[in-house]
Order: C-alpha cells, then sequence, then structure tokens
C-alpha cells in the first residue's frame, strides 16, 4: 500500500508499506522531494524494518539542473554499504558519475 501527495511546485511527499510473506518482513518507506529552487531540489528516501526496528536504508541528496547540463550530489546508506556519490549530466551526451565508498 502507498500513498502521494504532491503539489504545483512539484514537492511530494510518498509513503510505502510493504509486507514479504515469503521472509515475513514488513517495511515502511518514506521518499521527499523538495523543490527549493526552479533549478535546485533536494531529496530523501528511507526504509525501515518494522519487524527487526532496523533502518534498511537511507539516501539523501540534491540536483541543480541549468539549461543543458545538471550536477547531483547524494549520500547512501545501508546495513552493509555506505557511499557518496557526484554526478555530471550533460543534456543529450550521457552520465558521468563517482561514487566513494567506505
Amino acid at each position: 500500500m502507498s500513498v502521494e501527495i504532491s503539489d504545483p511546485r512539484g514537492d511530494k511527499l510518498r509513503v510505502e508499506r510493504l509486507y514479504n510473506e515469503t521472509t515475513p518482513s514488513e517495511t515502511m518507506k518514506l521518499g521527499v522531494h523538495l523543490v527549493v529552487t526552479d533549478k535546485l531540489f533536494i531529496y530523501g528516501n528511507t526504509e525501515h524494518n518494522l519487524v527487526d526496528e532496523k533502518n534498511v536504508e537511507t539516501e539523501l541528496g540534491m540536483v541543480y539542473t541549468a539549461q543543458c547540463w545538471s550536477t547531483g550530489a547524494s549520500y547512501y546508506d545501508s546495513e552493509d554499504d555506505k557511499r557518496y556519490r557526484f554526478t555530471v549530466n550533460l543534456r543529450g551526451l550521457g552520465e558521468l558519475g563517482h561514487s566513494l565508498e567506505y
């Protein structure tokens, strides 16, 4: 089951509840997308296991978009993976990115 709320500006809030009968596990996902300016937005996503009371994964980031390019930075954290990611996207040419893991 999921619910998403958005406004005309482009802000979004999404809540999702997932249940897996084979594991069994139950998780809650929360995501936000906030428009700061017409060129900059920030976002965050998190997933929490309701059975184990543990955080499954979290991601925080931002994207700046210009006329023909964009750049972004994010931080991702899960139980076995933590990384920073930086990307540059040249419209029509592709995207370059690099992740720093620790």
